[in-house]
């Protein structure tokens, strides 16, 4: 390989990692289209059209994030001052093969309330675009996603459960208060 080829591919590669980089989704950013099925069978597209009420997305991308997922949802059905968010979990399954995708969506559903399967989204496509939107660096914890009610992200989570960040995720839902909650 001569001099020039090897810096237009050493070009080639900084600009794609840049590229891959700005593909992560940051705080004032607009919702993507995250297209999917509800645990119950019904098809679902967010961001809704609504714009009335915020979300939470908390995402899976591997069995053992369930339980950090678990811990999140756990803390926000216990919190008064978050009882007024719209929260969806957020279950990534493309990599799952399509001969066990069956039985995974079964273990999901013997597992969860039924009065949880419309907030539960089954998503087989854009995985991922997903792991770069959220900069997944470890797909054994969950991703949060809040968005307020134009669809705009106000806050990220930075890794797995913690009670600092679960407190950080706490005080933006609050912030949001009458613009976002309705």
């Amino acid at each position: 390989m001569n001099k020039r080829t090897e810096i237009l591919r050493w070009v080639f590669l900084a600009s794609l990692g840049a590229a891959i980089a700005s593909t992560s989704l940051k705080p004032g950013d607009v919702m993507p289209t995250l297209s999917g099925e509800t645990l119950s069978a019904k098809p679902i597209q967010l961001p809704l059209a609504d714009k009335v009420v915020a979300r939470l997305l908390v995402f899976s991308f591997s069995r053992e994030a369930g339980s950090d997922s678990r811990l999140w949802t756990e803390h926000l059905a216990k919190d008064p001052s978050t009882a007024a968010l719209i929260v969806f979990r957020v279950i990534m399954l493309q990599s799952v093969p399509r001969l066990f995708r069956g039985a995974a969506v079964s273990g999901i559903k013997s597992g969860m309330p039924q009065s949880l399967w419309d907030k539960t989204i089954l998503v087989f496509r854009d995985e991922t675009l997903w792991k770069q939107y959220l900069a997944v660096s470890n797909a054994k914890c969950s991703y949060l996603l809040l968005m307020d009610a134009d669809n705009r992200i106000r806050w990220l989570s930075p890794g797995p459960y913690t009670d600092a960040g679960y407190e950080d995720l706490r005080r933006e839902v609050n912030r949001l208060g009458n613009s976002g909650i309705k």
